[in-house]
């Protein structure tokens, strides 16, 4: 049995390699993830250098930092562990090259230059939090796209 004979009337054939044209639906796509991103980055630095203008990335960042200290465990569960651990990578990333380019030595002058001077942190969770909001908008268009394929 066809998957063309399970809906009647439907074209189950594909030409790959074909481009569509762009249409006004392409556009708008590209209009509302621009405004999305635009909107999301409006306010990556809101309330720097005062850190406890945003306390819940004041959080993440305590639980974020921790794991880059050592304990893999975030002693906290309010907000999604996956992105704790997104900005605890982040972090790491973020040691390693400083550390690649000598403006630290450690570990621990890692942490105390984040206790010194948060605001990279905040900026970098905040970075996060657009990226993957952008993520979730284009894959939301991208499920709503497959359920209407026609428009």
């Amino acid at each position: 049995m066809t998957s063309s004979s399970l809906v009647p009337g439907a074209d189950t054939t594909r030409q790959f390699g074909r481009r569509q044209p762009i249409g006004a639906g392409h556009v708008m796509l590209a209009v509302i993830l621009a405004l999305g991103a635009g909107l999301r980055l409006w306010g990556v630095r809101f309330g720097l250098p005062h850190d406890l203008a945003r306390p819940d990335e004041e959080k993440i960042i305590g639980a974020a930092l921790g794991i880059v200290q050592g304990d893999p465990n975030p002693h906290m569960f309010l907000y999604p562990s996956l992105f704790i651990y997104a900005n605890a990578a982040a972090y790491w990333l973020l040691f390693i090259l400083e550390r690649a380019m000598g403006t630290i030595a450690n570990r621990a002058e890692f942490l105390a230059a984040a206790a010194a001077d948060p605001a990279v942190f905040h900026s970098s969770a905040a970075r996060w939090g657009v990226s993957l909001a952008w993520r979730r908008l284009a894959s939301c268009t991208r499920a709503g796209a497959s359920c209407f394929p026609g428009g």
